[in-house]
């Protein structure tokens, strides 16, 4: 069990939804590479269901005169203090009992918040926390850590893959080493950029669960197969994008001895695969068919799949692909209209996309195809999009779901991480600035949302009018189901697969998912109480 009387870290997570209760891989990634550094680590996940006194008990028995520093990951967090209607447009509040039949979704997060309780409990918190030890220090990871005004109330802020960073800090704060890689920022807090972690030995690494990470039987993991991509399309942001091929490649045996102790220890077989392009190569995809085939189980999971390499060879790729254990796919499709999806690094004609998923979908009918698409790409005409929601419509695209999103292009300024090109340089794309902004809070939510996106218009068309027409679009769609991802994190509960994917949602019944969701939350409160002796 957790020791707190050796050098220790606690770290603080939270995927943040109403109806499920999934585990942040990321955590779980930096508390494996200081455990392995003899440090001792304790995650807590789900703090959405723990009360803020709840929350300061746990601390209180945890954090002692050796916790160097208790660490944040906030990019899941939601605001569970506000529901939203998924039928309303962004930013629409709605009463906790409306829509339950449709799901319901909690508010966006507020920036820099310690928990997904909200702001207003930072100040408390941390005081707490340096009640319990004043040379603790509050650490910001993943990507909501940028040197921006929402980390002035933490001390340190870790960019990027925290694999060495998170190390690092934990021995200069124990030790006295020298603190690689460290910036100070305006915003207090001093930044620690060591962004790609290139020299961490990812292709070995493995992440190892212990008995006090509470793992519930059954549960729907998040594993890391490869990092990066070998594409660089124009509007994306993730990092690590151009690689090489077969660049960080995690090695066959680690990943099947992941699996297997997982599987072993607790009865986890589903999984969702953090890789931003799984179908990059071929190699990846053989080598997972190779490993199910080797397992005590079944292996079934979620992942990034690029379409239009599955186009290429559809026979053979996609039975490859069936047979590792894809169950679930999620497509960034993007555009339909060729000469578009070739000017950010696309590929496809509509024909040739149309076909593809259809092959898919009639030869396994049980694996679920989702897909986004973005309105207001270069050049994309107007009825260009509307074939594209009636191609969707009418289901003579088989996708099971899809999201459709208006072109979000980012401010450039120095305080963002990643920054796609059409971004940077969305003039040269055809793009220029709408000077008054105003009507932006109603689309955005959000003032937070003005600082980041700008409001802009083309020749051809608009945001605002790409946003009603993609809103338009995902209202009047009835016969769509649940989207694959959301079906595997729902089945970590313990519900059956095949219970939720390609059900669509009028045919789910969220009232039992949700009394399911409160008895795993309170199966996991107990765990964490019992272990720490807390009434």
């Amino acid at each position: 069990m957790f020791d707190n009387t050796k050098f220790n870290i606690i770290l603080l997570c939270d995927h943040t939804e109403v109806l499920s209760l999934q585990k942040n891989l990321g955590s779980h990634q930096v508390a494996s590479c200081l455990r392995k550094n003899g440090y001792e680590v304790q995650v807590l996940n789900h703090l959405h269901i723990f009360t803020l006194d709840e929350i300061k008990k746990i601390l209180s028995k945890l954090i002692s005169d050796k916790t160097l520093y208790v660490g944040f990951s906030t990019f899941f967090y939601k605001n569970i203090s506000k529901e939203l209607d998924p039928d309303s447009v962004p930013g629409a509040v709605v009463d906790k009992e409306d829509n339950l039949k449709k799901g319901r979704y909690y508010s966006e997060k507020e920036l820099g918040s310690f928990l997904p309780h909200g702001n207003e409990y930072n100040i408390a918190l941390r005081e707490h926390i340096l009640s319990l030890n004043p040379n603790c220090k509050l650490v910001l990871g993943g990507s909501d850590s940028q040197d921006d005004f929402w980390i002035k109330l933490y001390d340190y802020a870790v960019f990027g893959y925290g694999d060495n960073s998170a190390v690092a800090l934990a021995d200069h704060l124990a030790y006295g080493k020298p603190l690689p890689y460290s910036i100070r920022s305006l915003n207090k807090a001093r930044i620690l950029d060591d962004r790609l972690a290139t020299t961490y030995n990812f292709v070995e690494s493995s992440v190892d669960y212990l008995d006090h990470d509470f793992v519930l039987p059954g549960e729907t993991m998040t594993i890391e197969v490869s990092r990066g991509c070998i594409f660089k399309c124009a509007f994306c942001t993730f990092p690590m994008t151009g690689k090489k091929k077969n660049d960080y490649i995690k090695h066959k045996e680690v990943l099947r001895q992941e699996f297997l102790n997982n599987y072993n220890k607790h009865k986890i077989r589903r999984y969702l695969f953090s890789d931003d392009t799984f179908n990059d190569t071929p190699t990846k995809v053989r080598m997972i068919k190779e490993i199910n085939e080797s397992l005590p189980f079944d292996l079934e999971y979620w992942a990034y799949i690029r379409l239009d390499l599955l186009a290429a060879k559809p026979q053979e790729l996609i039975d490859e692909l069936y047979e590792s254990g894809c169950r679930a796919t999620h497509f960034g499709i993007e555009t339909m209209n060729h000469e578009t999806a070739k000017m950010i690094g696309k590929g496809g004609s509509r024909q040739k996309i149309t076909d593809t998923l259809n092959y898919i979908k009639e030869k396994y009918p049980d694996m679920s195809l989702n897909a986004t698409f973005i309105f207001g790409l270069p050049n994309e005409s107007v009825s260009s999009m509307k074939q594209t929601v009636e191609d969707l419509r009418s289901k003579r695209i088989k996708l099971d779901s899809y999201y459709i999103y208006p072109l979000y292009i980012e401010k450039n300024n120095l305080h963002n991480l990643y920054i796609s090109d059409l971004s940077s340089n969305y003039e040269k794309y055809g793009y220029r600035q709408v000077k008054k902004d105003s009507d932006a809070k109603d689309l955005f939510g959000l003032d937070a949302g003005l600082q980041k996106y700008l409001m802009w218009e083309s020749d051809i068309t608009s945001f605002n009018d790409c946003h009603k027409l993609a809103m338009d679009a995902m209202k009047q769609d009835e016969n769509m189901t649940i989207n694959g991802m959301d079906a595997f994190i729902i089945s970590g509960l313990g519900i059956e697969l095949k219970d939720v994917l390609n059900k669509k949602k009028a045919d789910i019944n969220w009232n039992e998912i949700e009394n399911v969701k409160n008895q795993r939350a309170a199966q996991y409160k107990k765990l964490v109480m019992e272990s720490l002796q807390i009434d």
